[in-house]
């Protein structure tokens, strides 16, 4: 397993290549409710991707039990504020010193281009200022699932409500205007292999 951690002063990322894993690699941190959880999947790469968030959990966290609230946010019973997220490879676990963290990675693929209109808004266009390769496209879907799993808010619009503001290859910033409200988030940017991670925190 390839285990690294990608830390700053209110966060702390662990990460897992779960390329060429499979389910033995993890079965040592389950407990006996997560392995009966673990076999009414019916996705391999799913059962891999649950080990192995449970797997970076007990070896860097503490041995927590994860529960899920109603909006299905992540959370820890008596633990620290946590996120998850994964793509393709790689299955992170986030914790924060703060009240809140919402974590995402995403591969950086030409694809992105094709669905690009349906969470770009006209301001994250703005502020792109001509820019439009994937990996700015990449950045901006990553924060702004950052930015949609720490609100834990269903009926928020990527692409209606949050506004991102690329403001540097580590940087952006997030506008969240929802029911009359406005909210403003820093974002930090992580670039792992052609892989981008974005974390907010409050």
């Amino acid at each position: 397993m390839k285990d690294f951690i990608l830390k700053e002063e209110s966060y702390c990322i662990y990460v897992t290549n779960i390329l060429n894993e499979d389910i033995s690699s993890y079965s040592n941190f389950l407990s006996d409710e997560e392995k009966k959880k673990l076999s009414l999947f019916q996705s391999n790469k799913r059962k891999i991707e649950f080990s192995a968030v449970r797997y970076l959990l007990k070896k860097n966290i503490g041995n927590f039990t994860i529960q899920y609230n109603e909006e299905g946010a992540p959370n820890l019973i008596n633990g620290p504020a946590i996120s998850i997220s994964h793509s393709h490879d790689f299955v992170l676990i986030g914790q924060t010193t703060k009240n809140k963290i919402g974590l995402d990675i995403e591969r950086i693929q030409s694809k992105i281009k094709n669905i690009a209109h349906k969470f770009l808004n006209q301001e994250d266009i703005e502020n792109l200022n001509n820019k439009s390769d994937e990996i700015e496209y990449t950045k901006i879907w990553c924060c702004k699932e950052a930015i949609f799993k720490i609100s834990s808010c269903k009926t928020l619009s990527l692409k209606k409500n949050i506004i991102i503001d690329l403001l540097s290859n580590s940087n952006a910033t997030a506008i969240v205007k929802l029911n009359n409200e406005i909210c403003y988030f820093s974002i930090k940017l992580h670039t792992v292999d052609d892989y981008i991670i974005a974390v907010v925190v409050k």
